[in-house]
Protein backbone atom coordinates (compact mmCIF):
# COMPACT_ATOMS: atom_id res chain seq x y z
CA UNK A 1 0.00 0.00 0.00
CA UNK A 2 1.26 3.37 -0.69
CA UNK A 3 2.38 5.56 1.56
CA UNK A 4 -0.04 8.69 1.73
CA UNK A 5 1.58 12.23 3.75
CA UNK A 6 -1.37 14.90 4.47
CA UNK A 7 -1.65 17.79 6.46
CA UNK A 8 -4.46 19.27 7.68
CA UNK A 9 -5.83 22.73 9.38
CA UNK A 10 -8.93 23.24 11.48
CA UNK A 11 -9.82 26.55 9.03
CA UNK A 12 -7.18 28.28 6.79
CA UNK A 13 -3.58 26.95 6.90
CA UNK A 14 -0.71 29.98 6.37
CA UNK A 15 -0.91 33.24 5.61
CA UNK A 16 0.39 33.80 1.93
CA UNK A 17 1.62 36.84 -0.50
CA UNK A 18 0.52 37.89 -3.41
CA UNK A 19 2.40 35.72 -5.41
CA UNK A 20 1.74 32.56 -3.48
CA UNK A 21 4.62 32.58 -0.99
CA UNK A 22 4.50 31.89 2.52
CA UNK A 23 3.95 35.73 4.55
CA UNK A 24 5.95 36.41 7.53
CA UNK A 25 4.21 37.15 10.23
CA UNK A 26 4.88 39.45 13.47
CA UNK A 27 3.70 37.65 16.72
CA UNK A 28 5.88 38.79 19.16
CA UNK A 29 7.65 42.43 18.54
CA UNK A 30 10.90 41.94 16.88
CA UNK A 31 9.70 38.02 16.09
CA UNK A 32 8.60 36.94 12.32
CA UNK A 33 7.45 33.52 11.20
CA UNK A 34 6.13 31.57 8.41
CA UNK A 35 4.41 28.84 7.26
CA UNK A 36 5.59 25.88 9.72
CA UNK A 37 7.23 27.74 11.99
CA UNK A 38 4.53 30.23 11.94
CA UNK A 39 2.21 27.21 12.97
CA UNK A 40 4.44 26.20 15.95
CA UNK A 41 5.13 29.39 17.53
CA UNK A 42 1.51 30.20 17.46
CA UNK A 43 0.97 27.31 19.20
CA UNK A 44 3.68 28.04 21.92
CA UNK A 45 1.89 31.69 22.36
CA UNK A 46 -1.78 29.68 22.70
CA UNK A 47 0.17 27.52 25.88
CA UNK A 48 1.21 30.66 27.25
CA UNK A 49 -2.28 32.25 27.50
CA UNK A 50 -3.85 29.26 29.14
CA UNK A 51 -1.27 27.50 31.24
CA UNK A 52 -0.66 28.53 34.73
CA UNK A 53 3.21 28.47 35.11
CA UNK A 54 3.47 31.35 32.49
CA UNK A 55 5.07 34.45 33.65
CA UNK A 56 2.24 37.11 34.03
CA UNK A 57 3.24 39.68 31.81
CA UNK A 58 4.14 37.12 28.83
CA UNK A 59 0.52 35.67 29.87
CA UNK A 60 -1.33 38.85 29.06
CA UNK A 61 0.20 39.90 25.71
CA UNK A 62 -0.59 35.72 24.95
CA UNK A 63 -4.25 36.26 25.59
CA UNK A 64 -4.20 39.04 23.59
CA UNK A 65 -3.00 37.60 20.47
CA UNK A 66 -5.02 34.47 21.28
CA UNK A 67 -8.26 36.94 20.76
CA UNK A 68 -6.26 38.36 17.79
CA UNK A 69 -6.20 34.69 16.01
CA UNK A 70 -10.46 35.20 16.09
CA UNK A 71 -10.41 37.39 14.07
CA UNK A 72 -7.14 39.02 12.78
CA UNK A 73 -5.96 40.07 9.29
CA UNK A 74 -3.03 37.59 9.61
CA UNK A 75 -4.20 35.06 11.84
CA UNK A 76 -3.42 31.61 10.16
CA UNK A 77 -7.12 30.97 11.76
CA UNK A 78 -9.14 33.50 9.96
CA UNK A 79 -7.46 35.11 6.70
CA UNK A 80 -9.89 38.01 6.15
CA UNK A 81 -9.80 41.89 5.86
CA UNK A 82 -11.88 42.19 9.31
CA UNK A 83 -14.83 40.15 10.69
CA UNK A 84 -18.19 41.69 9.94
CA UNK A 85 -20.24 40.37 11.89
CA UNK A 86 -21.57 43.54 13.98
CA UNK A 87 -21.80 45.64 10.35
CA UNK A 88 -24.05 42.48 9.11
CA UNK A 89 -26.51 42.42 12.64
CA UNK A 90 -26.96 46.40 12.51
CA UNK A 91 -26.39 48.04 9.81
CA UNK A 92 -28.49 48.31 6.35
CA UNK A 93 -25.44 49.33 3.92
CA UNK A 94 -24.02 45.92 2.39
CA UNK A 95 -20.78 47.33 1.34
CA UNK A 96 -19.73 47.39 5.05
CA UNK A 97 -20.58 43.41 4.88
CA UNK A 98 -17.75 43.08 2.86
CA UNK A 99 -14.80 40.73 4.36
CA UNK A 100 -11.87 40.88 1.70
CA UNK A 101 -10.58 36.96 2.06
CA UNK A 102 -6.76 36.72 2.35
CA UNK A 103 -4.71 35.01 -0.63
CA UNK A 104 -4.90 31.85 0.62
CA UNK A 105 -8.21 31.89 -0.13
CA UNK A 106 -7.83 33.39 -3.48
CA UNK A 107 -5.12 31.13 -4.51
CA UNK A 108 -5.89 27.71 -2.99
CA UNK A 109 -6.83 26.55 -6.78
CA UNK A 110 -3.09 26.55 -7.84
CA UNK A 111 -1.44 23.58 -7.31
CA UNK A 112 1.97 25.07 -7.25
CA UNK A 113 0.99 27.15 -4.43
CA UNK A 114 -0.44 23.96 -2.86
CA UNK A 115 3.02 22.32 -3.96
CA UNK A 116 5.21 25.01 -2.18
CA UNK A 117 2.98 25.24 1.19
CA UNK A 118 3.55 21.43 1.62
CA UNK A 119 7.35 21.75 0.57
CA UNK A 120 7.53 24.00 3.16
CA UNK A 121 6.13 21.70 5.75
CA UNK A 122 8.83 19.11 4.65
CA UNK A 123 6.00 16.88 3.15
CA UNK A 124 6.70 14.85 -0.04
CA UNK A 125 5.48 12.23 -1.95
CA UNK A 126 3.31 12.46 -5.22
CA UNK A 127 0.56 12.00 -2.88
CA UNK A 128 0.26 14.86 -0.05
CA UNK A 129 -2.57 16.93 0.29
CA UNK A 130 -4.00 19.44 2.52
CA UNK A 131 -7.30 18.74 4.23
CA UNK A 132 -8.89 21.94 5.19
CA UNK A 133 -12.00 21.97 7.81
CA UNK A 134 -14.28 24.59 8.75
CA UNK A 135 -14.13 26.93 5.26
CA UNK A 136 -17.40 27.17 4.02
CA UNK A 137 -18.18 25.51 0.40
CA UNK A 138 -20.90 27.10 -1.82
CA UNK A 139 -21.90 23.75 -3.17
CA UNK A 140 -25.11 25.19 -4.54
CA UNK A 141 -23.10 27.49 -6.69
CA UNK A 142 -20.98 24.85 -8.11
CA UNK A 143 -18.32 25.01 -5.97
CA UNK A 144 -16.25 22.11 -5.87
CA UNK A 145 -14.48 21.07 -2.66
CA UNK A 146 -11.42 19.15 -3.99
CA UNK A 147 -9.30 21.91 -5.20
CA UNK A 148 -5.24 22.15 -6.80
CA UNK A 149 -5.34 18.89 -8.51
CA UNK A 150 -7.00 16.58 -5.41
CA UNK A 151 -3.86 18.42 -3.10
CA UNK A 152 -6.70 20.36 -1.44
CA UNK A 153 -10.09 18.74 0.03
CA UNK A 154 -11.96 19.75 2.48
CA UNK A 155 -12.15 17.59 5.86
CA UNK A 156 -15.55 15.73 5.38
CA UNK A 157 -14.91 11.83 5.50
CA UNK A 158 -16.36 11.42 1.86
CA UNK A 159 -13.28 13.62 0.92
CA UNK A 160 -10.76 11.57 1.97
CA UNK A 161 -12.14 8.90 0.06
CA UNK A 162 -8.66 6.69 -1.35
CA UNK A 163 -6.54 7.90 1.15
CA UNK A 164 -5.05 4.61 3.11
CA UNK A 165 -6.77 3.96 6.52
CA UNK A 166 -4.58 4.45 9.70
CA UNK A 167 -2.28 7.08 7.85
CA UNK A 168 -4.22 10.12 9.88
CA UNK A 169 -4.55 13.62 8.24
CA UNK A 170 -2.76 15.42 10.53
CA UNK A 171 0.74 15.99 10.57
CA UNK A 172 1.20 19.69 11.52
CA UNK A 173 3.57 19.25 14.00
CA UNK A 174 5.29 16.45 12.65
CA UNK A 175 9.09 16.13 13.88
CA UNK A 176 8.53 19.09 16.04
CA UNK A 177 9.32 19.32 19.63
CA UNK A 178 6.31 20.32 21.88
CA UNK A 179 7.73 21.70 24.96
CA UNK A 180 5.81 23.90 27.51
CA UNK A 181 5.23 27.26 26.55
CA UNK A 182 7.14 28.34 29.73
CA UNK A 183 10.24 27.53 27.72
CA UNK A 184 9.04 29.54 24.57
CA UNK A 185 10.83 32.63 25.75
CA UNK A 186 13.98 31.38 26.90
CA UNK A 187 14.56 29.99 23.76
CA UNK A 188 13.77 33.38 21.87
CA UNK A 189 16.37 35.78 22.00
CA UNK A 190 14.44 39.17 21.51
CA UNK A 191 13.93 40.61 24.89
CA UNK A 192 9.75 40.98 25.63
CA UNK A 193 8.28 43.92 25.30
CA UNK A 194 7.31 46.33 28.65
CA UNK A 195 3.69 45.67 27.81
CA UNK A 196 1.46 43.91 26.04
CA UNK A 197 0.26 46.70 24.02
CA UNK A 198 3.61 47.65 22.15
CA UNK A 199 2.15 45.60 19.24
CA UNK A 200 -1.42 46.44 18.52
CA UNK A 201 -2.66 42.69 18.16
CA UNK A 202 -6.24 43.93 18.93
CA UNK A 203 -8.59 46.73 17.87
CA UNK A 204 -9.75 46.65 21.13
CA UNK A 205 -8.01 48.99 24.06
CA UNK A 206 -5.43 47.32 25.81
CA UNK A 207 -6.95 45.79 28.51
CA UNK A 208 -5.54 47.66 32.15
CA UNK A 209 -3.21 45.25 34.13
CA UNK A 210 -4.98 43.24 37.13
CA UNK A 211 -2.07 44.66 39.74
Amino acid sequence: MPSTTTICSFTRLSPLNADGTLKEVEIYPGRRYSGRSLMHHTGMMIRTAFQNDSEPQEKEYAIDYFLYLWCGPDSPLFDKSKMATFERYFIKDKATHKEEKGYYFKLRKDEAVIDGILDAFGLTGSNRHIINGHVPVHAMDGENPIKANGKLRGHRRWLLTGLPQGDGHCRLYTGLPQPRASNWYNTNPSPPPKTPSSVALTSRAPRSSSK
